[in-house]
C-alpha cells in the first residue's frame, strides 16, 4: 500500500513540475487571445471578400456552332478581379473587358466554368453546359429555273 503512495506522490511531482506556466501578466494573456481572435477575423474577412466577387456569363443559353468563333460576355463583373473560362475542351481562356472569343472545332456537350481570381484566391463562380452544334451550311439542292 505504501508503494502505490510514493508513486502516486511521484507521479503528482513529476506533472506538477513539467507543466507550463501560465503567464502571470494577465495583459500577455490577452495578447495571446488577441492575436488568435485576430487571425480568425482576418481569415473569415478574407473568405467573405473573395465569396463577394461577382460575375456570371451573359448569353448563357446561346450555344456555339462547331468551327465557328464563339464570344463568351460577362455579366456584373469586377474590375479587380481577373476572370477566366474552363471551356471544357482542355483549354482555359482569360477575360479582357469582358468578353472571350472561342472556337469549339468539335460538335459535342462541353461543361464551361467561369472562374474569379482576387488577390491569389480562386473562386468558381458559375457552371454552364454548352452543346456545339454541327456548323449549318447553307446549300442549294438545284438550280432554280425561272420561265
Amino acid at each position: 500500500m505504501g508503494l502505490v503512495a510514493l508513486f502516486g506522490l511521484a507521479g503528482i511531482l513529476v506533472l506538477q513540475f513539467t507543466q507550463q506556466e501560465p503567464p502571470e501578466n494577465p495583459s500577455e494573456r490577452a495578447l495571446v487571445q488577441g492575436a488568435g481572435q485576430q487571425e480568425a477575423q482576418q481569415s473569415e474577412e478574407d473568405a467573405t471578400a473573395i465569396q463577394r466577387i461577382p460575375g456570371n456569363l451573359i448569353r448563357e443559353n446561346e450555344q456555339p456552332e462547331a468551327g465557328r468563333p464563339f464570344i463568351f460576355e460577362l455579366g456584373n463583373f469586377s474590375q479587380g478581379a481577373e476572370y477566366s473560362l474552363d471551356l471544357g475542351d482542355g483549354k482555359r481562356k482569360t477575360f479582357k473587358d469582358g468578353k472571350l472569343h472561342h472556337t469549339y472545332y468539335n460538335p459535342g456537350t462541353y461543361e464551361v466554368t467561369l472562374y474569379a481570381r482576387y488577390e491569389g484566391q480562386e473562386l468558381a463562380l458559375q457552371k454552364v453546359v454548352k452543346q456545339v452544334a454541327n456548323t449549318v451550311t447553307d446549300s442549294e439542292i438545284t438550280p432554280i429555273i425561272d420561265f
